[in-house]
């Protein structure tokens, strides 16, 4: 500090003071984002009139010019790592001079904290435990101190270390302790971190699951289970892990915490895997083993096919009583009983009525003497499983004609069952003798039928799910003839056997971005759309355009489908769908057996025009009879829907499969399965009124034939060709919806699902 040099100037009657310095703040540390410092100094005794000056001194750099007035406050401009020395200089009324400085430090930067250990978790056996901080960018002189607390509050001192480490720390079983290293700078700024440890009081078991049981009973909707778990931790926490194995998804449980008990959801087939998690206050984990539950399949859905309803010459009706279903899961829905062959169906009408409880019964009538009427119905169970049987009318011909004698009884087969013997038929009597005898296979599916004369008569090549109508014909030697029909029934196998879905997609769901589209661009090369997910980027499928009639095409989430609507009664809209998932089927292996199966609908919400829709699973329909489309035919009058299987890979031929009575709407569902195998075999299934996919090869089965215009009757097989795995956009497989030209403006024609099935090297 500079000498304080005092002028005394003599007063009359007063006494002369020297000047005192002002008394200046304490000194000042600043944080280095500091911008400007301020300081205000004191003065007592200070005689009126004194004024005051500051000048600010940096410890580097130009000095900055500080404003303010009197005793403060002063401020001036600051910058990180500098000291300043303000001084006040007071001037008396008399002259005299007194200074006094006021020190400042900026910090050049923020302390930062020491970098802590990651925490630690020890073994019960544990003594000891080693901690080093780092600490980058520290200045030179930085201090550092420890202070290490347990989990109960009591202090502990380190074994040894110093700085920032290793420090060596005693530590105790079921104990967690809590390292602080405080480090203080240079400049006296302090920051801190902290390091934690913990020490397991014991190794953490694994819970006790309950024992292994035996499969529970079809029907068994919920299984309860619970775990122990001796010596646990107070503090030990659990969760239930449940694995559906058919598909590896999740089961939440109903109910149940901790150790249980857990209430576990189950249904009919379900195989399952529950494990129980416990994880301990040290954050120890323990997983129990695996235990599984098993809930037995519920029997397949069966239907026996009924007797035959023979009534006596010059009867015009016949009833048939249909049988009760079993297996399958209750309650049963029926379809609506339909004709699939009829002996006069030339020259008369065979009217059905079917009332009753259940299955109940069905009366056809508007017969005559020597008619035989094959009925076709289904059944539904609740699960979406579906069996179709086969009944027979018959009226008794007149004297003058042939009538069959006693038929063999009706058969219902085992699943798996490929061959039967049909049975011996009674003499027939009536016409004129001698007679001749025939067995022929209604359905036209492929069947070796063997025997002569009123039989015995076998047949081989059988499937699971089908029932057989075999037709004795009867003629004499004036060429009159009668006829008898008897029923094999095979039953559906539980399983969907060895095929393997490739892809799935369902057009009705959520995930697909909206589509509305009136343009009738044909394609060529190149698809006309893609139909992406909800996330508008993920392709699922894509659109070929395959005429430039006039159209919309439209799909929404969670909508009615990817629906076709034509714009005229003229014009013939026609659209190929190709799923994305659909790859593996170009250039594919002619040595596995594919399927592909869709479920369609389509209704006419005006008018009452007739109209027709093909939706087809096949190649490009532009090439006709040379391509293999094949499919469902819907041909819609103002007074009923007829659905027909239908193909053009010989020729094009279809077949009836069942008529329904149109609604307000004349809407309708079916789905549709058609099969590529190399066997050389093309089947069609159709399952009127279907909502959802099938078992595979389930429903009324129609085998191709190579006979032109014949999909039942006998003929050979029919090559498989490579056209069903083109590879090129315009000749590859897909889904095809169109609109002949007769319907109504504003008529639709809709996909709701379809997907691939592929059984490796398989055969049909």
């Amino acid at each position: 500090m500079p000498r304080l040099r005092t002028r005394i100037i003599p007063r009359p009657g007063g006494a002369v003071t020297d000047l005192t310095p002002p008394t200046p703040p304490a000194p000042q540390s600043l944080a280095s984002s500091a911008t400007t410092a301020n300081a205000t100094w004191t003065h007592s005794g200070a005689p009126v009139g004194t004024t005051y000056a500051v000048i600010v001194i940096p410890s580097t750099g130009s000095a900055p010019t500080a404003s303010g007035s009197g005793l403060g406050a002063w401020t001036w401009a600051v910058t990180a790592g500098v000291s300043y020395a303000a001084r006040i200089r007071a001037t008396a009324p008399d002259g005299q001079i007194a200074d006094s400085v006021a020190l400042v430090d900026v910090a050049a930067a923020d302390l930062s904290a020491p970098i802590p250990p990651a925490p630690q978790s020890l073994a019960s056996s544990a003594t000891t435990a080693s901690l080093t901080w780092t600490h980058a960018g520290a200045p030179a002189g930085t201090t550092y101190v420890l202070t290490v607390v347990d989990n109960a509050g009591a202090s502990v001192s380190p074994s040894s270390g110093s700085g920032l480490g290793a420090y060596v720390i005693p530590v105790a079983a079921g104990k967690a302790y809590t390292a602080r290293l405080r480090a203080t700078g240079p400049d006296g700024q302090i920051s801190q971190s902290s390091a934690i440890v913990y020490v397991a009081t014991a190794d953490l078991s694994a819970p006790t699951p309950p024992a292994q049981g035996s499969p529970e009973a079809a029907g068994t909707t919920s299984v309860s289970v619970t775990y122990t778990h001796a010596g646990a931790p107070v503090g030990t926490t659990y969760a239930l892990t449940v694995t559906n194995q058919a598909d590896f998804s999740s089961i939440t449980p109903s109910s149940g915490s901790g150790l249980g008990p857990y209430v576990i959801p189950t249904s009919n087939g379900l195989e399952a895997v529950h494990y129980l998690t416990a994880t301990g206050p040290d954050g120890q984990v323990a997983r129990s083993v695996p235990r599984v539950i098993q809930v037995s399949a519920s029997p397949a859905l069966a239907w026996a096919a009924p007797s035959a309803a023979t009534v006596s010459a010059g009867t015009t009706s016949a009833t048939v009583t249909w049988a009760t279903p079993t297996g399958g899961t209750t309650p049963y829905s029926y379809g609506a009983a339909s004709v699939v062959y009829d002996s006069q169906a030339a020259s008369t009408t065979a009217l059905l009525s079917t009332s009753g409880a259940g299955a109940g019964t069905t009366t056809v009538s508007g017969l005559v003497n020597g008619q035989t009427v094959i009925l076709s119905r289904t059944v539904t169970d609740s699960a979406g499983a579906s069996v179709t049987v086969q009944g027979v009318a018959n009226v008794a011909a007149s004297s003058a004609t042939v009538t069959p004698g006693t038929a063999p009884a009706s058969q219902s087969l085992a699943a798996g069952s490929t061959s039967a013997t049909i049975g011996t038929w009674g003499a027939p009597s009536g016409g004129t003798g001698p007679y001749t005898y025939a067995v022929t296979e209604l359905n036209g599916t492929g069947t070796v039928i063997g025997g002569s004369g009123l039989g015995p008569w076998t047949v081989s090549g059988l499937s699971d799910g089908i029932t057989y109508a075999f037709l004795l014909t009867i003629t004499d030697s004036l060429s009159a003839k009668g006829y008898s029909v008897v029923t094999v029934a095979v039953a559906k196998s539980a399983t969907a056997g060895s095929w393997i879905v490739v892809d799935s997609i369902d057009f009705t769901d959520a995930n697909w971005t909206a589509l509305s589209s009136t343009d009738a661009t044909a394609s060529t090369t190149a698809w006309q759309h893609t139909l992406y997910a909800s996330d508008g980027v993920t392709p699922r499928a894509y659109v070929y355009n395959n005429v430039t009639d006039g159209r919309t095409l439209s799909l929404s989430p969670s909508g009615q489908g990817l629906t076709l609507v034509n714009s005229a009664i003229t014009v013939q809209p026609t659209i190929g769908i190709w799923p994305a998932g659909w790859n593996s089927l170009r250039g594919g292996s002619r040595k596995d057996a594919w399927m592909m199966e869709a479920i369609f609908a389509g209704d006419e919400p005006s008018g009452v025009s007739g109209f027709v829709h093909a939706c087809h699973l096949s190649t490009n329909t532009t090439t006709a009879v040379s391509t293999p489309g094949t499919g469902l035919r819907v041909i819609n009058t103002s007074g009923n829907i007829n659905l027909r299987a239908a193909s053009y890979i010989s020729a094009f031929a279809d077949q009836a499969i069942q008529t329904l009575t149109a609604g307000a709407t004349r809407a309708y569902t079916c789905g549709v399965q058609v099969t590529i195998a190399d066997s050389r075999r093309h089947d069609v299934f159709i399952r009127p009124g279907a909502t959802d996919f099938g078992d595979p090869e389930s429903g009324q089965r129609v085998r191709v034939q190579a006979t032109s215009t014949a999909m039942t009757a006998p003929g050979a097989d029919v090559t498989t060709s490579a056209s069903w795995f083109a590879t090129s956009i315009s000749a590859r497989a897909k889904c095809w919806l169109y609109h002949d030209g007769s319907a109504t403006s504003g008529s639709n024609v809709r996909l709701l699902k379809v997907r691939l099935l592929r059984k490796i090297n398989g055969s049909l």
